[in-house]
């Protein structure tokens, strides 16, 4: 992945389902950070230690597509996180 980034081939190196863990230690033998983490994110499973270390790394978490489980999930939130309620409920509805 690093000559295809390095020839101008690829744009960015994205990983899927790194932990924490697993992005350290990609780190200390990497010459070119991922750039992105694709990881299921969703009210249900939000992951915030994840979410800390990719931020405090400059990595962005992505997510591949929010699936029908998350329904139920969104329902669910109280009335307080009606704005992300409402943004998930437009995602799901696309």
């Amino acid at each position: 992945m690093e000559a295809l980034y390095d020839s101008g081939k690829a744009k960015a190196i994205r990983v899927s389902n790194f932990s924490s863990k697993k992005l350290q230690d990609l780190l200390e033998i990497a010459r070119v950070s991922p750039a992105v983490n694709q990881v299921e994110l969703h009210p249900g499973l939000q992951q915030p230690k994840l979410h800390a270390f990719c931020e405090s790394k400059g990595y962005h978490l992505s997510i591949p597509m929010v699936t029908a489980e998350c329904r139920g999930e969104v329902e669910a939130l109280p009335k307080s996180k009606y704005k992300l309620r409402r943004k998930v409920v437009e995602l799901l509805e696309v």
